[in-house]
This record gives structure tokens, C-alpha cells and sequence, in this order.
């Protein structure tokens, strides 16, 4: 007798697992069915960096369209019933293309229509065409000394030649002249200018041994703020 309770016993518990089990597989299949792909199918309204072109369709995360595609215009939601047709149209969805890049296409662009740039030596005729002999500078002094407030550098002088060819026509505009360009004939202590004066100075540029030969004369500022001989 208890022979027997102990199969129907183990009988119980085989058919109360395999249920268990039947229950559990129909969960998941349910699970399955409820669960919401975290993608959307979206036509690209723009170009998009390292997505795909203006017209491109393709899959991205709901959230990036409901956040940031959708609301600035950069996409547009594709309902499914226009994928279908799409489909039949023989119109098939892209893979994104994380080497598309609209942004360093145009920097290329840029660069190529940059303002072409003079040969050094080309540079140094239209300089020394252009230039006056004299650069002037004027400037507040110290008490009644011929020192003068803050001082004048390479900078300064570089700066104002670029202004002068810039605002000119010609083959000077394209002259690029930097702080490294200026070179002051006599000794300045620490290469600045601190006194009234007339101080000579030579544009020099690498490729040429030849140089233009100038001068800056810094006056004294009057009250009005202009240069006083």
C-alpha cells in the first residue's frame, strides 16, 4: 500500500513540474509578444554626422528621435503603412553610416577658397611698393620724459602692417606678415620699444635673404589723442 502512494506521489509532482514549466513557456511567449523594439523607422529630413544623407530611412532609438530628431526638424516618423509601400517600391531601409561626415566635407571646402597666400619673395616687392617709410605710433609719456606708457613690440608693428594690406587691393592683401617677421636693427631692451623715437626695423621672411627696410617713429600723444611731432 504505501508502495503505491509513494508512484502516485512522484506521478503528482511530474505532472504539476511539466505544468509548471507549460506555464512558465507561455509567459515568455507572451513577454515576447508585449515587448516594444527599442527602435523607430524615421526619413532623415537633413544631413545628419555619422547617421546618412537628407533623405536617407533608416532605424534609430525612440528616444533620440522624440528628443532631439523630431522636435529640431531633422527627421520625420515613417508610419508603417508607408514602410509597406516603400517595401513594395522596391525602396529599402539604410544602415547607419557613422563615416558620413557633411561637417569635415565643408571645413575642406573652406580651406580650398582660403585667400591665396604670396611666395616670400613676391611678398617682399609688394611690401616694400606699399609701405611708407615711416610706421607712426603715438604715444602718452611718463611725467615729462620721453618714456612712454606700455611699450611697442614685434606684435604691434606686425598687427598694424596686416591692417594697412588687408584694407588695400592688389597682391599685398595676400602678404602674411607675423611678429617673428620683425627684426629691430639696434638692440632694444627686451626687443620693445619704451622711448620717443625713430627706431629702424627689417621685415625679413624665410625664404628670401632679402629684407624691407623701414622705420618706426613714435611721437608724443597730445591732450587731444592725436600725434605730436
Amino acid at each position: 500500500m504505501s508502495l503505491q502512494f509513494a508512484r502516485a506521489v512522484r506521478q503528482s509532482s511530474r505532472s504539476t513540474c511539466l505544468q509548471q514549466i507549460g506555464n512558465s513557456s507561455q509567459q515568455v511567449r507572451g513577454a515576447k509578444k508585449l515587448a516594444r523594439s527599442t527602435t523607430i523607422t524615421v526619413a532623415l529630413l537633413q544631413d545628419v554626422p555619422k547617421f546618412g544623407r537628407k533623405g536617407s530611412i533608416l532605424a534609430v532609438a525612440r528616444g533620440r528621435m522624440r528628443n532631439l530628431w523630431f522636435p529640431r526638424g531633422m527627421a520625420q516618423y515613417l508610419p508603417r503603412d508607408e514602410q509597406k509601400h516603400l517595401k513594395k517600391e522596391g525602396i529599402v531601409m539604410f544602415e547607419r553610416d557613422v563615416t558620413f561626415r557633411p561637417d569635415l566635407e565643408l571645413n575642406k571646402k573652406v580651406k580650398a577658397a582660403e585667400v591665396e597666400v604670396l611666395p616670400d619673395t613676391e611678398a617682399l616687392v609688394a611690401l616694400n611698393i606699399f609701405l611708407p617709410p615711416n610706421l607712426q605710433f603715438a604715444r602718452s609719456t611718463i611725467d615729462t620724459t620721453n618714456a612712454i606708457h606700455g611699450s611697442i613690440a614685434p606684435a604691434d608693428i606686425a598687427a598694424i602692417i596686416r591692417a594697412m594690406a588687408a584694407s588695400s587691393e592688389g597682391d599685398v592683401s595676400k602678404v602674411v606678415i607675423s611678429p617673428e617677421n620683425i627684426v629691430f636693427t639696434n638692440p632694444l631692451e627686451g626687443d620693445k620699444i619704451r622711448h620717443l623715437g625713430t627706431y629702424p626695423f627689417e621685415i625679413r621672411l624665410k625664404g628670401t635673404e632679402e629684407s624691407v627696410k623701414r622705420n618706426v617713429v613714435v611721437t608724443k600723444q597730445a591732450a587731444d589723442g592725436n600725434g605730436k611731432a
